[in-house]
């Protein structure tokens, strides 16, 4: 009752002050919180990289907590996390239009080969959602280290580029497709329109030593050009060797479609 009468009898311009005062309040409330949690993940990871041994635990343990942190403060799409992205554990990739992040990381349960988990974060109808990617048999999963934006009329599409280590030495990068519709990541649209046949996904398979010598890290060797809207793919050889060449594809109407080699 004197919530009420204190709203009701209050002046609007006073009470247009304790409004955004309240709110102004929660927000920083919200933000300590998810800079804690922030701390508190990192630690987790932190110690996985100096614990092999239960490295595999450890990062079980950072994923519920990663997913139950995410779930409950939807806010933590648009923090930085920079206590996570210290630790090199952790891949963080965040859409330039903010409403679409992938979270992806090594759960150290394998060797040589890889196992990857991944959490995708997206904004629909001014929801956040929260997805977890589960491996499916016979799959490692990938980390993304990219996340590129493409508008075909009125969709909005997010390239991620993906990869995959099988080996010391085989290893994959992919470009995939996706797309935020009925509250849903939609990843089967086929966009890329090749000589014989449309796709939703291009994977290049490749020697990881024959680009070792490169000095970024990720590697990069597809490329998405968003201003003009061109997308390259490395050409590798018979040997799995990646090459000088490129397959270019260029946005035409509806699809990216394969203009050649160069």
């Amino acid at each position: 009752f004197f919530e009420q009468f204190f709203f009701q009898t209050m002046p609007i311009k006073k009470l247009i002050l304790v409004l955004f005062f309240l709110s102004t309040n929660f927000g920083f409330s919200q933000k300590q919180t998810l800079e804690l949690k922030d701390k508190e993940l990192a630690k987790i990871l932190s110690k996985a990289n100096n614990d092999p041994e239960n490295a595999s635990l450890l990062k079980e343990k950072f994923s519920n907590e990663l997913l139950k942190t995410l779930n409950k403060y939807p806010e933590s799409l648009k923090f930085e996390f920079s206590e996570i992205n210290k630790t090199n554990a952790c891949y963080i990739r965040t859409s330039k239009d903010g409403k679409f992040r992938v979270y992806s990381w090594d759960n150290d349960s394998g060797g040589s080969l890889h196992f990857f988990d991944k959490i995708i974060q997206y904004q629909s109808s001014a929801k956040i959602f929260t997805e977890l990617i589960k491996i499916e048999d016979g799959d490692a999963g990938s980390f993304c280290s990219k996340v590129h934006t493409l508008q075909i009329d009125n969709l909005t599409y997010y390239l991620t580029i993906e990869n995959g280590i099988y080996s010391n030495k085989d290893a994959s990068q992919s470009i995939m497709v996706n797309r935020i519709s009925q509250n849903k990541i939609v990843n089967t649209d086929k966009i890329f329109k090749a000589k014989s046949k449309l796709l939703s996904r291009i994977d290049v398979y490749f020697d990881f030593f024959s680009v070792v010598d490169r000095p970024e890290r990720p590697i990069e060797l597809i490329t998405f050009d968003e201003a003009k809207s061109i997308l390259s793919i490395p050409v590798v050889n018979k040997e799995d060797q990646v090459t000088t060449k490129n397959i270019v594809y260029q946005l035409k109407g509806k699809y990216l479609e394969f203009l050649g080699v160069k």
